[in-house]
C-alpha cells in the first residue's frame, strides 16, 4: 500500500513538472518590484486553470526536499513567487486570488526562516557560506516585498487590506529573525540591512504625513517601533564589533539620534491626533538610545577593567604580585599580596608613602624582637 502511495506521488510530481514546463509560456507575467530589485517572474498565475498543477508541483517538490537548508531555499523561492502573483492579481483586480496568494506567501516565508534556523543549528562548517548567503537574500528581498505590499497594489477592499497588513507584519518578523541569524557570522552586513530597513520605515512616516495619509503613517510608526526595539537587541548581539572605525553600538546610536531629530521635525507638521503616534515613536527611540548608551558605557568599563590586567589580573585569575591601595575615606594605605585582595572602593596606588612602610617595618621588627626575647626567657 505504501509503495502505491509513493508511486502515485512520484507520478503526480513528474506530471506536474511536465505540465509546468509545457505551460510556462501561457502566463509568464513579470513583476518589477522596486528600482534596484531583480525582476520576479510569476509564471502561471492563480486565475489560470493550470494553476492547480503549479501549486501541487511546488508542494510535492517541497515534500520531497529532505535537507533543511535546501528546504529553506525552496520555501524562500516560493514566497517570492507569491509576491509576484499578488501584484499580478492586483492589476487584474482579482482580489480573492490575491488574498489566497497573501496567505500562502506568509506561510512560506515563515517556513523559509524556520528551516534556515534549523540548518544553522546543526553547525556544519561546509554549509556556513550557503547559510550566510541565504540569510542575506531573505533579509534583503523582504525590503522589496514590503515595498510592493506597501504601495504597488492599488486601492483594495478592507478585507484584503487586513490580509496585506498581516503579510507585512509577518515579513518584518521574518526579516528580523533572518538578521538575528546573520549577525552571528556577518555583523557588518546585518547592521547595514537593519539600518536601511529602519531608515525606510522612518521615510514612510515622513511621506505619510506629507500626503496626509494617516493610515499608512500610523502603520509605518508601528513598524518603526518594532525595528527600533530590535536596534537595541542587535547592538547587544554585536557588542564591541567594529564596522570600520566605529562599533556597531555606536553606529546604531548615531542613527537613532538622527531619527529622533527627524521625528521631532515631523511632529511639528502633524495634527493633534497624529502627534500622539509620532510621540510614541519618539519615546521608543529615546528609550532605545538610553539603553544603547548604557551598553556602550558598560562595554567601555569592561575594556578599561580588562586593560588593568597588567597589574597582575589575567582572565579572572590573580597572580601573586605585591599591590598597593589607599582607603579614600581614612587615607590609610596598605600593601596587599595580590590585586584581588584590594577591597572594593579602595584606590590602587603605585606605592604607599615611605613613612607608612617604615612604620610597618619597625612594627614587624619589634614583634620579631619580642618573640626572640620570649624565646630566650623560655630557655632560662
Amino acid at each position: 500500500m505504501t509503495k502505491k502511495i509513493i508511486l502515485s506521488l512520484a507520478m503526480i510530481f513528474f506530471a506536474s513538472s511536465f505540465s509546468l514546463n509545457a505551460l510556462a509560456q501561457e502566463a509568464n507575467d513579470a513583476v518589477q518590484p522596486d528600482e534596484g530589485q531583480e525582476t520576479i517572474s510569476a509564471g502561471i498565475l492563480p486565475d489560470s486553470p493550470f494553476y492547480f498543477f503549479k501549486a501541487l508541483g511546488e508542494d510535492i517538490k517541497a515534500f520531497f526536499t529532505f535537507d533543511v537548508l535546501a528546504k529553506a531555499q525552496r520555501y524562500a523561492g516560493m514566497a517570492q513567487l507569491r509576491i509576484a502573483e499578488m501584484q499580478a492579481m492586483a492589476e487584474r483586480t482579482k482580489t480573492k486570488r490575491m488574498e489566497k496568494a497573501a496567505e500562502r506567501y506568509q506561510k512560506q516565508l515563515e517556513k523559509s526562516v524556520e528551516y534556515l534556523a534549523r540548518a544553522e543549528e546543526r553547525n556544519r562548517e561546509q554549509e556556513k557560506e550557503r547559510i550566510n548567503q541565504l540569510e542575506q537574500e531573505i533579509a534583503q528581498n523582504i525590503e522589496g516585498y514590503i515595498a510592493i505590499l506597501d504601495g504597488s497594489l492599488g486601492e483594495l477592499p478592507q478585507q484584503i487590506k487586513l490580509k496585506i497588513r498581516l503579510a507585512k507584519d509577518a515579513s518584518g518578523e521574518v526579516q528580523i529573525q533572518a538578521l538575528k541569524l546573520l549577525v552571528k557570522d556577518n555583523p557588518e552586513k546585518a547592521v547595514e540591512i537593519f539600518l536601511t530597513a529602519l531608515e525606510n520605515r522612518l521615510r514612510k512616516i515622513d511621506v505619510g504625513v506629507d500626503y496626509d495619509d494617516t493610515e499608512n503613517a500610523d502603520d509605518a510608526v508601528e513598524q518603526y517601533n518594532t525595528y527600533s526595539s530590535f536596534g537595541q537587541e542587535i547592538s547587544e548581539m554585536a557588542k564591541g564589533i567594529r564596522v570600520g572605525e566605529t562599533t556597531v553600538e555606536e553606529l546604531v546610536n548615531t542613527a537613532t539620534a538622527h531619527h529622533l531629530q527627524v521625528l521631532e521635525q515631523v511632529r511639528e507638521r502633524v495634527n493633534e491626533q497624529a502627534k500622539e503616534k509620532i510621540g510614541e515613536a519618539i519615546e521608543k527611540s529615546k528609550e532605545v538610545k538610553e539603553r544603547i548608551e548604557e551598553q556602550i558605557r558598560n562595554r567601555e568599563n569592561e575594556e578599561e577593567s580588562s586593560g588593568n590586567n597588567e597589574n597582575g589580573q589575567e582572565d579572572g585569575v590573580c597572580i601573586q604580585v605585591i599591590s598597593y591601595a589607599e582607603n579614600p575615606g581614612t587615607g590609610e594605605c596598605q600593601q596587599f599580596s595580590t590585586p584581588c585582595d584590594i577591597p572594593d572602593g579602595w584606590e590602587k596606588k603605585d606605592s604607599c608613602p615611605i613613612e607608612d612602610n617604615a612604620n610597618g617595618a619597625a612594627g614587624a621588627n619589634g614583634n620579631a624582637a619580642g618573640a626572640n626575647t620570649n624565646a630566650g626567657s623560655g630557655r632560662d
